[in-house]
């Protein structure tokens, strides 16, 4: 397994208990969809990392994991959820909704997009995260 695969595993793991510890209920972990886009060949590609809810919102979570260094101290791995992984994510919540059956417009469920930005630490010898929650961390550009 690559060393940056396995810290990220570790920081999705962390997330998740901290997640809970918040009240969130986890319903699904690394979400991949292989199924095609109408009749077009393309697919649904990446992932989403968590899915979970809170209160009567669906939340979409994408989790940063960085190892912490005196140079990157004052970056949240926040910033490293770009523009077009955006998309990527409201893309594949939209498609993970409507399979549930969750966007029907009687009923539409709040959906929400949250990032947990996870830092990795050593402190005397041992790996340690730390998490930050960042509720609403953006929305659907408009007209989607």
């Amino acid at each position: 397994m690559r060393r940056e695969k396995a810290i990220g595993d570790a920081g999705e793991a962390a997330a998740v208990v901290f997640l809970e510890a918040q009240g969130f209920r986890i319903v699904d972990t690394n979400v991949r969809f292989g199924a095609k886009i109408s009749d077009k060949e393309n697919r649904l590609r990446g992932e989403l990392d968590i899915v979970a809810w809170e209160d009567n919102a669906l939340c979409f979570v994408e989790v940063k994991t960085r190892t912490t260094t005196p140079e990157n101290a004052d970056e949240s791995p926040a910033e490293a959820v770009s523009k077009s992984k955006q998309a990527q994510i409201v893309r594949l919540a939209l498609a993970y909704a409507a399979q549930g059956g969750l966007l029907s417009e009687d009923g539409a469920v709040p959906l929400r997009f949250d990032v947990v930005a996870v830092r990795r630490v050593w402190k005397r010898g041992r790996e340690d995260f730390s998490c930050e929650l960042i509720r609403s961390a953006f929305y659907p550009p408009e007209g989607d």
